[in-house]
């Protein structure tokens, strides 16, 4: 049997308290009419309103933060044309760490 990758509630918290500083809280959101579609409680997480957009800052930023000099010091690269590349640019330039993206051709400006 392989071992979980996945983080466990300490890790999460730990995650939260690196970023919270640096990112906006958002409104979860109730909507009755969901609810009433899927026969249970569904709330909306407005990620969207985040600096940069999406929720995919979090993580970018918990990474940079969590990242060792070694990893760092050569700057970074990033193969995207969405979010994570939006996300990783906003948390290197807080972090001033150099980061290249590269975009696909034909890639929305």
């Amino acid at each position: 049997m392989t071992k979980s990758t996945l983080p466990d509630q300490s890790r999460i918290l730990e995650a939260e308290q690196r970023i919270r500083t640096q990112l906006g809280e958002t409104p979860l959101l109730n909507v009755p009419d969901l609810d009433a579609a899927t026969g249970q409680p569904l709330g909306l997480k407005c990620e969207s309103l985040q600096r940069t957009g999406s929720f995919k800052a979090r993580g970018a930023l918990n990474w940079l933060l969590t990242a060792n000099g070694d990893e760092l010091k050569a700057g970074l690269v990033t193969v995207s044309a969405g979010n994570h590349a939006i996300a990783l640019a906003w948390a290197a330039a807080m972090q001033n760490v150099p980061l290249t993206v590269v975009m696909p051709e034909g890639s929305s400006p």
